[in-house]
C-alpha cells in the first residue's frame, strides 16, 4: 500500500510500515494531501507518516497539526518544528501522553 492509501483508508498500520520510506515524490502527495483535507484522521496518519522528514520541509503542517484534536499529533509535531524527539518523553505521564504537558508546551513555544 502506498502513503496516500494508507492515509485515505486510515490504516495506521500500514502507514506505520511505510515511516521513514517516503521519496521526496511521496512525501510532496502526503504534504498535498493533509493540505487539501479537513478530516483529522487522515491528517494526523498523515502526521505520523511525515514525522521522520526534514522538519523545513514538513513545517508548515507540523504547524497546523499543533490544532490537531489527538494529543499524540500535536505532541508529534511539536517535537518536529523543534527538531527534538526526546521531548516526546517529557509528556508522558503514567505511560501516555499528558494533553496538559503537550498544550503547556505548544503555548510556551508558539504562542507566547
Amino acid at each position: 500500500m502506498d502513503a496516500v492509501s494508507a492515509i485515505v483508508n486510515c490504516d495506521f498500520e500500514a502507514a506505520e510500515s511505510l515511516r521513514g520510506s517516503l521519496d521526496e515524490q511521496q512525501v510532496s502527495d502526503v504534504i498535498a494531501l493533509y493540505l487539501g483535507t479537513a478530516d483529522w484522521g487522515q491528517k494526523d496518519i498523515a502526521i505520523h507518516l511525515l514525522q521522520d522528514c526534514e522538519p523545513s520541509v514538513v513545517e508548515a503542517v507540523m504547524r497546523d497539526a499543533l490544532q490537531s484534536p489527538t494529543v499524540e499529533t500535536r505532541a508529534l509535531a511539536l517535537c518536529s518544528l523543534k527538531n527534538d524527539f526526546a521531548m516526546f518523553e517529557r509528556f508522558l505521564r503514567n505511560g501516555f501522553v499528558d494533553a496538559s504537558l503537550v498544550d503547556a508546551a505548544i503555548e510556551s513555544e508558539f504562542r507566547t
